[in-house]
């Protein structure tokens, strides 16, 4: 099993967890443009898929920001919508 299976099957996880900053680990991954880690994220129960950071900024609006077209494709199907304002 991958590091990313093996986090997301311990006891207690939180898929949700976020930095100080409000980043989750979906965010984190749709920064860095890691599509595959985003489709593992998406398929766990519980993920909040619009969870903002403390500056407003979204999963989708980053990977836009970033250009990573696939992480936004990923994020658009799983229902992702964009931060009105």
């Amino acid at each position: 099993m991958d590091v990313v299976g093996r986090l997301l099957a311990a006891p207690g996880v939180n898929v949700n967890q976020a930095r100080n900053t409000g980043a989750t680990p979906l965010y984190v991954a749709a920064y860095n443009g890691h599509v595959d880690v985003v489709e593992r994220l998406l398929a766990a129960p519980g993920v909040e898929i619009n969870k903002a950071r403390t500056d407003g900024a979204t999963p989708l609006s980053i990977a836009l920001a970033r250009g990573h077209a696939k992480v936004e494709q990923k994020l658009r199907a799983a229902g992702a919508t964009e931060p009105i304002g």
